[in-house]
């Protein structure tokens, strides 16, 4: 069995976890006379305080990103940004609706890759 730990999955989780996980350890060292000596830990304990901190990460950030969504993301996004659209540009008209957003966002992203390719490919010529 392989365990396959990409760059994400150590920026999102094991780093944050490991963050908390130190101040939960310094908090008990600190408060509650817990002496924990980080520099005598075995093999075996390092994996499993690091196995401790990615699933704190891990729940951290599932936990993070449902009350985030639920508290700072608009519920009319699409109106709210099609009325400033509007408000701007009166005179250019939107043929597309709320489900459609993702076609105009492909073909920005296209375009944008497909000029980017063009201009750092080509070469000036003195």
């Amino acid at each position: 069995m392989s365990i396959k730990l990409g760059i994400y999955d150590f920026f999102s989780y094991l780093i944050p976890g490991g963050i908390i996980t130190a101040a939960f350890f310094f908090v008990l060292n600190k408060h509650l006379a817990l002496a924990v000596d980080f520099g005598s830990l075995s093999i075996i304990e390092f994996l499993v305080l690091g196995t401790l901190a990615y699933l704190v990460g891990f729940a951290t950030d599932f936990i993070a990103g449902k009350t985030w969504y639920k508290l700072f993301r608009r519920k009319d996004l699409f109106e709210f940004t099609m009325t400033n659209f509007n408000k701007r540009h009166p005179s250019f008209e939107v043929l597309f609706q709320e489900m459609d957003w993702y076609i105009p966002f492909s073909f920005i992203k296209n375009t944008f890759w497909r000029w980017r390719r063009i201009l750092t490919s080509s070469t000036l010529q003195t």
